[in-house]
């Protein structure tokens, strides 16, 4: 995840890690430095801002530096697995 995501917030993956233990789901959680909403989609680009129910505005943007990351961080978790 983003940690400047504002749309889905750490705390939200958070609790599905939790509630995904009691399933023995194995969870990592990793928060890309200064990474939006849709960091690993890259039609998004410079970004998009839309506005959410409660008049809030949310970011997504594209950043290719988190997105190469998070593919290599996938892969190490997987293998170790």
């Amino acid at each position: 995840m983003g940690d400047a995501d504002d749309w889905s917030p750490r705390s939200f993956c958070q609790e599905r890690r939790t509630r995904n233990r009691k399933r023995s789901v194995p969870i990592k959680l990793f928060a890309c430095p200064g990474a939006y909403h849709g960091f690993d989609v890259p039609a998004l680009g410079e970004g998009w801002w839309l506005k959410g129910p409660s008049a809030s505005t949310h970011c997504l943007k594209y950043d290719k530096a988190a997105h190469a990351d998070s593919i290599e961080r996938v892969r190490t978790f997987l293998v170790a697995q």
